[in-house]
């Protein structure tokens, strides 16, 4: 990233979202989903600044930094080194942390005097993120374990629930059991319901911490009317 145009606001170098994603080898739409995927992480006034109205209307009349179609701009987000350096964490690339620390030593690199206080509340202010990324990476580790997908057992054992439900519905060996069409659409309806309500694709992806929930949902699954109705219908029906 040479030759970058300095954008400033509130007196601080920022970089638009276009920057950063080429910069860091990313797309602004991703940049852009990891923000709102991450925005606790982030801080209006520390990390980004958002201007829309007035604000950026005069934002843009006043710098000419390279926003296309900025007639058509409704909002625009600006990140400053902060912002810049959560990103590159979110994205954790080697692309992305060679970027950033090339606009650390850099584009944001600017020569002023630093007081003492000044240093005293930076380091102040270091150590409150590097809690914050101690406490993140503790959050993520207890989130991971509990979002372990369940046993090859596991998911056996729920196939085999799942078959004992349809076999209790619908009878074993009997004219609807045998009738292959209707017993496949109740599979289907019991699956289809099950992956809805679980928003997986498959019986694997059950969450561990949910296998006790998905064994109780199965056994709770009861014909849709249509298909009890067409039930009745099917073992009414005299074999000829």
């Amino acid at each position: 990233m040479h030759n970058l145009a300095v954008i400033e606001h509130q007196k601080q170098r920022v970089l638009l979202t276009t920057q950063l994603a080429e910069g860091y080898g990313a797309s602004a739409r991703n940049i852009h989903d990891n923000f709102n995927n991450h925005k606790l992480r982030f801080q209006e006034g520390k990390h980004f600044y958002l201007l829309q109205g007035e604000e950026l209307k005069k934002f843009l009349q006043h710098d000419n930094i390279g926003v296309q179609n900025p007639s058509k701009t409704r909002r625009l987000y600006l990140w400053t080194e902060k912002g810049a350096l959560h990103h590159a964490k979110i994205l954790d690339t080697d692309k992305a942390w060679e970027v950033y620390e090339e606009l650390e030593d850099t584009y944001f690199r600017v020569k002023k005097t630093m007081s003492y206080e000044d240093m005293i509340i930076l380091q102040a202010e270091s150590v409150k993120e590097l809690k914050a990324d101690v406490q993140e990476n503790a959050r993520r580790i207890d989130k991971l374990n509990d979002e372990t997908y369940v046993t090859p057992e596991q998911k056996n054992y729920l196939q085999l629930a799942r078959n004992k439900r349809v076999v209790e519905l619908i009878g074993y060996r009997t004219k609807a059991y045998n009738d292959t069409s209707f017993r496949n659409r109740v599979y289907a309806e019991l699956g289809r319901q099950y992956k809805n309500y679980f928003k997986i694709s498959s019986y694997g992806y059950t969450l561990k911490n949910r296998y006790e929930e998905a064994i109780k949902l199965i056994d709770s699954y009861n014909l849709s009317m249509e298909l009890s109705m067409q039930l009745d219908i099917i073992n009414s029906q005299k074999i000829a």
